[in-house]
């Protein structure tokens, strides 16, 4: 089907945005040491000194990427879509879908890739990304901590809001061996819902609250 005689076609992602797209898979396949500003700009197609003019250098270069790979997994999945005024278990459960649908998203992508190199060799993009995207999540998981469980000390608080996450990332970071275990097609994305009760209801009685099974209407 033709597109409306006045529908310009989209336009081609810039420069900028391809050289980030280029360097992330670049960067997530060869690491930061071994990876080339040539390699990245024949990816993205654009001349050596493209880099220069939009980064700079290779290390500003790929603290960027690390951003733009964050922030699209943040539109993909925000990590809380839910008002304040929703129920405690509603928002909780919202966190937790958002974050393991962020790590299960980051799996099948350069990003996830990018993060296990930097996690291998920490550089300064990992507090870039720590300061940037972990501490408010662990900031907000805290806040339902501190709702539910009043009482808790803030190490306390701290440490439940670490299990939580740990949980979540086992999830992203044993893909190979849950493959090899289960197959592909279990504890992937199309069990999202189900992970996400398991882990929730792990945490309310880590927490010692009323699990989601153990409620009553």
């Amino acid at each position: 089907m033709a597109p409306p005689p006045n529908s310009a076609p989209p336009k081609p992602p810039g420069t900028r945005l391809r050289l980030l797209e280029a360097a992330g898979e670049e960067f997530s396949a060869q690491g930061f040491e071994k990876a080339t500003i040539r390699a990245i700009c024949a990816r993205a197609d654009a001349n050596l000194a493209a880099v220069n003019y939009h980064f700079g250098d290779k290390e500003t270069l790929y603290r960027e990427v690390f951003k733009h790979a964050f922030t699209k997994l943040h539109e993909h999945a925000p990590l809380s879509r839910l008002p304040d005024d929703a129920s405690w278990r509603e928002r909780i459960e919202d966190v937790v879908e958002g974050l393991l649908e962020r790590l299960l998203s980051a799996g099948e992508s350069w990003h996830g890739r990018l993060m296990t190199h930097e996690l291998a060799e920490p550089g300064p993009a990992l507090r870039d990304v720590v300061g940037a995207f972990m501490q408010p999540m662990l900031a907000r998981i805290d806040t339902l901590i501190a709702e539910a469980r009043p009482e808790l000390e803030p190490e306390a608080r701290e440490l439940h809001a670490l299990s939580l996450v740990g949980h979540c990332v086992f999830f992203r970071h044993a893909r190979p061996i849950l493959d090899i275990l289960y197959g592909r097609s279990r504890y992937a994305r199309e069990d999202l819902p189900r992970l996400r009760t398991h882990v929730v209801t792990l945490f309310m009685r880590g927490l010692e609250l009323p699990a989601p099974s153990e409620d009553t209407p």
